[in-house]
């Protein structure tokens, strides 16, 4: 899709020369020492670039959430095994090319971007794409991460109940969850905050199902 950008010819030049001195450092496979305004300057540049109503995508999401505050959505879905009693979760993996979480579990969750209107666009967005069949949600409470590998985020965190069993994830028990190993690793910041407040909020209120 093409977006007329208003783009300063001069600045893009500069950028275009800053990129190529960066290349041609004979310390590149080493790390860069890069002059910090220039740096700025250029990132600047290039997002004048970018249609601010496009999404992001991975590549610049995973890029600028280390340097901003952020605001998400997580929809955490809850289930009373019949067979034993016992309460577990819906996880589901994390992408093998995910830079930061590779493979690892957490619940489905969607970023809130500047083209939303607010919290109700995302949670659109998570039935869709994460949970994949009609889901109704209930707001539990804000959840701040401020040490994640993807930077600082508000979490609206809201219990989710899915009218089916949706494609994509795998029940785990929930309390407590299963510890850490090799091949099962939940988002530190999920078992640590996102999980347990909305486990409160389960054990408090009984899911009603689908309307």
């Amino acid at each position: 899709m093409e977006f007329k950008a208003k783009v300063n010819t001069t600045r893009l030049k500069a950028t275009v020369e800053f990129l190529v001195e960066l290349l041609q450092n004979d310390e590149a496979e080493h790390g860069l020492i890069v002059d910090q305004d220039a740096a700025r300057l250029a990132i600047a540049t290039c997002l004048d670039l970018k249609d601010p109503k496009s999404p992001m995508k991975d590549e610049m999401y995973n890029a600028f959430t280390p340097h901003t505050t952020n605001l998400a959505v997580e929809g955490v879905s809850f289930r009373t095994n019949l067979d034993h009693g016992q309460i577990e979760v819906l996880l589901q993996p994390r992408p093998h090319d995910d830079p930061r979480y590779r493979g690892q579990l957490a619940c489905p969750g969607q970023g809130i971007r500047p083209s939303d209107s607010g919290p109700q666009a995302a949670l659109e967005r998570l039935t869709l794409r994460e949970f994949q069949v009609p889901t109704r949600y209930e707001f539990v409470n804000d959840v701040y991460v401020t040490n994640g590998l993807r930077g600082w985020y508000e979490c609206k965190v809201y219990l989710a109940f899915p009218c089916s069993q949706p494609p994509i994830g795998e029940w785990h028990p929930a309390d407590p969850l299963p510890v850490d190993t090799d091949k099962f690793k939940v988002v530190a910041s999920h078992r640590r905050s996102i999980i347990p407040a909305a486990l409160d909020a389960y054990k408090q209120k009984m899911p009603k199902g689908c309307k």
